[in-house]
């Protein structure tokens, strides 16, 4: 017997996004057959995993919730190049982006950000 594999369904995650680029982000979801959840920054304390639905994760105690983000979740590289067109022609450019992975998923949300912008920063 075959093992089948399932590959898991596209998410973006919104976190912290101002209403003004919502309706972008909403569009750039549909055209990539996304589901799209918006975090707001009073939930900064949710894990990234429980952000985006997986089991077992909670909230955590921090207190970091400045910044925005959008991650991204069951992309594989090919669709990320594609999800990158799409909201760059949607004018739903997050300048923070990232890919759930086995090592953020457990990091709360605020320091998932904290940690993606000092990246960003030491790279210039």
């Amino acid at each position: 017997m075959k093992a089948r594999i399932r590959k898991a369904a596209k998410k973006m995650i919104c976190c912290g996004i101002d209403n003004n680029k919502r309706d972008n982000l909403k569009k750039a979801s549909e055209a990539l057959s996304a589901e799209l959840r918006f975090v707001e920054k009073e939930d900064y304390d949710m894990q990234v995993g429980l952000a985006v639905g997986f089991e077992g994760f909670r909230r955590t105690n921090t207190d970091n919730n400045e910044g925005e983000c959008l991650i991204f979740s069951g992309f594989d590289s090919k669709e990320m190049d594609d999800a990158l067109d799409v909201l760059d022609s949607n004018n739903a450019d997050i300048p923070i982006k990232c890919v759930v992975t086995s090592r953020n998923q457990s990091w709360s949300i605020g320091d998932l950000i904290t940690e993606l912008k000092k990246e960003q920063e030491q790279l210039g």
